[in-house]
């Protein structure tokens, strides 16, 4: 389904169940809402981009789509999805929209989400707790606040520009973890034991001055501490014995 730039200013789509296929909603500046009442599953991609006037989105059945992806939606608040919303799908992607928040995109298991640049954006907290390949969420508001407490294995992330950070629950990391450029003053994955593959790096994150990883024991890759400039310690690391990279360490060290 295709919902091009000549669609009118409200749209709705109630009755079927099921599209199939892809569902479209392209450069269309004259889309104010756009709603379905019975819409569950969406077989292919969703896809919304460039929908610049879209204040309302309503989807209170929507659970299950092959990908999402949102980008440049410079008028929507908050969407209407579900209970219990968006429980599957295998990508996700969210870039420069004004979202304040992602209620109702609550999946479990997932292979790649994105999300950055959604300057207003300032929590996201989801029920994640596998992700096989990359999460990317950087640039996004200022006092962005991320919480995934039931995230237990991931392969490949990076996390810049936030606020705080919560992984309780994260045993293993399959490839690299990036944090750089962050507000947080402290770090905690307290189950985390190993980097299988890639890195650990902290870089830039000038509030940060404690960081706890109490279960490592070994990194795959390199391990990076770098222009923290309140990080006087490094003593988070304490069953720590193999790292496979380099190590390297810049600051202003007291112990």
């Amino acid at each position: 389904m295709l919902i091009g730039p000549l669609a009118g200013a409200s749209i709705d789509i109630s009755g079927p169940s099921q599209i199939t296929g892809d569902l479209k909603i392209l450069d269309n500046r004259v889309l104010e809402s756009f709603k379905s009442n019975d819409l569950t599953v969406v077989g292919g991609t969703f896809t919304m981009l460039n929908v610049t006037r879209l204040a309302s989105l309503e989807l209170p059945s929507l659970q299950k789509v092959k990908s999402l992806n949102w980008q440049t939606i410079n008028n929507l608040d908050t969407p209407a999805i579900g209970p219990p919303g968006l429980t599957q799908a295998e990508e996700i992607i969210i870039s420069d929209t004004f979202l304040r928040n992602l209620n109702g995109i609550d999946v479990t298991s997932v292979v790649n989400m994105d999300i950055n640049n959604n300057r207003r954006l300032v929590e996201f907290t989801t029920q994640l707790g596998n992700l096989s390949n990359r999460l990317n969420i950087q640039a996004n508001g200022l006092n962005l606040a991320v919480s995934m407490p039931n995230l237990k294995w991931i392969a490949n992330m990076t996390i810049a520009n936030v606020s705080s950070f919560s992984v309780p629950s994260l045993s293993v990391v399959n490839g690299s973890a990036r944090f750089d450029s962050n507000s947080f003053a402290t770090f905690s994955a307290p189950n985390l034991t190993q980097t299988r593959s890639g890195d650990i790096s902290f870089v830039g994150n000038a509030k940060l001055d404690n960081i706890s990883l109490p279960l490592l024991t070994s990194v795959g890759g390199g391990l990076t501490i770098a222009n923290n400039s309140a990080l006087k310690s490094i003593d988070g690391f304490p069953k720590l014995t193999t790292v496979g990279g380099a190590v390297k360490m810049f600051g202003v060290f007291e112990e």
